[in-house]
Formats: structure tokens, sequence, C-alpha cells
């Protein structure tokens, strides 16, 4: 049962989606840069972004 349930663990974490900035709902201006940090629970550690 562990053996199953270990490899039902890896499974998920290896399937798991990466994260990624949050979707505008508006184009950006020519110029403007964004950025941040997201934290996933698929990724070990913070995703960090800018665009």
């Amino acid at each position: 049962m562990v053996r199953v349930a270990s490899t039902l663990l890896i499974c998920i974490i290896l399937n798991g989606c990466a994260s990624h900035p949050r979707v505008g709902s508006q184009r950006m201006a020519e110029g403007d840069v964004e950025y941040g940090y997201a934290f996933s629970v698929e990724n070990v550690f913070p995703y960090l972004w800018y665009r």
C-alpha cells in the first residue's frame, strides 16, 4: 500500500501544471512593465515572473 501511495504521489507531483503570471483583462501599454511572484503547490520554489 505504501508503494502504491508513493507512486501515486510522485505521479501527481510530476504531472502538476506550472504556475504562471495572472492573466490580464486589458492589453498593456507600450513600455509598461509588470512583475511579481507566485506560489504554487506544484512548484518547490516561488515562481518569479515579468512581462
